[in-house]
């Protein structure tokens, strides 16, 4: 298990499966209500996430700002790759913010972990995963998925406060 090839020094010959997509989870600025889909038990068993690839590809073709953290170097390379394997051409164009790079450019936190700075800024935090979360989606566990789609909806809050404290922070 690992989460890239190149910092972890993996040879391809060593990689058992390939990434896929599990859950997503988004909302528009200032909505009550968060989107999210998540993979069936039989879409993991089969490695087939091509459903909720088109899902969020249908999502984010209808957005004109994209707001994630870390996003421009993790989320949005992998919705990409998913994207280009699952036949899907590249979504309507649109604007990327990415609060993992906004605060590395303006402030000096002691961690520009998301979670790190929604606590230096009093808000909720992100739920806690484990190894075991994710072995649990790979396997199939129903639970274990939903659990991860849950996650991930927490994740969209907390964004969504991180990145309106440091909106005016934002000169373009």
């Amino acid at each position: 298990y690992h989460w890239g090839h190149w910092q972890q020094n993996i040879y391809m010959d060593q990689v058992i499966e390939n990434p896929i997509i599990l859950t997503w989870s988004a909302k528009w600025l200032f909505d009550s209500e968060v989107k999210s889909d998540k993979i069936s038990v039989e879409e993991v068993l089969e490695r087939d996430d091509s459903r909720i690839v088109k899902s969020l590809w249908k999502l984010m073709d209808e957005a004109d700002i994209l707001v994630a953290h870390y996003g421009n170097k993790f989320d949005i390379p992998m919705m990409n790759s998913r994207f280009i394997i699952n036949g899907l051409q590249p979504t309507s164009s649109y604007k990327s913010i990415d609060t993992k790079a906004v605060a590395s450019k303006h402030f000096r936190f002691p961690s520009n972990k998301l979670d790190a700075i929604a606590g230096y800024f009093g808000f909720g935090q992100k739920i806690k995963t484990d190894f075991l979360l994710w072995r649990g989606c790979m396997e199939g566990d129903g639970d274990k998925i939903e659990e991860m789609r849950v996650y991930n909806v927490q994740d969209v809050i907390v964004l969504e406060e991180v990145y309106l404290r440091m909106r005016g922070w934002m000169k373009s």
